[in-house]
């Protein structure tokens, strides 16, 4: 190939070195398209492999806030169990609220028996005072309003007051007159 070049002109050799620069132009253009290409597709894929792993540590966060709480809520739960009184406290607390329970029943049968005493005794106070009222109908059948017992006071006063003194003597006297 040296042998043909030389035996070439200089104008066919220029024009020789034209055509390979220029092919060697469209041979730099068309890797440098390829790289590009090639470039895109790598800056694709490394854009959907970083989402990718966002995407991972974003679940590997919630995961372990996740679990965080769980922990939490498991170390709460122990405490409350801790602090929950014990079989026998609970049994000794109903048996004290039982006490309670049957102390107010009992107060609450004395108070309704009570009451149903206060009412028979109000029955019987009643029917007292009215028979007491019926009984001294009886007895004085004669109703003398306030006035009158005041007038019939007065004229009795009157009446002791001219009675004669030496006459007190002998009523006055517990002892038997001789």
């Amino acid at each position: 190939m040296v042998r043909e070049l030389e035996g070439l002109s200089a104008a066919d050799k220029a024009q020789l070195a034209e055509k390979l620069h220029e092919a060697s132009d469209q041979n730099h253009q068309a890797v440098q398209a390829e790289a590009l290409t090639i470039n895109q597709a790598q800056n694709a894929q490394i854009t959907q492999i970083t989402q990718a792993i966002e995407t991972e540590k974003e679940k590997l966060r919630a995961n372990l806030a996740e679990r965080e709480r769980l922990r939490v809520e498991l170390a709460q739960n122990a405490l409350a169990r801790a602090n929950l009184p014990s079989d026998e406290q609970l049994q000794a607390e109903r048996a004290e609220i039982d006490k309670v329970l049957a102390h107010l029943a009992a107060a609450e049968r004395l108070h309704i028996s009570i009451s149903q005493m206060q009412n028979d005794f109000q029955r019987t106070n009643d029917d007292a005072n009215a028979a007491l009222k019926r009984y001294q109908a009886d007895l004085n059948p004669i109703s003398i309003d306030d006035d009158e017992w005041l007038r019939l006071l007065q004229a009795s006063y009157g009446a002791l007051r001219d009675f004669p003194m030496a006459d007190w003597d002998e009523y006055e006297t517990d002892e038997p007159s001789a």
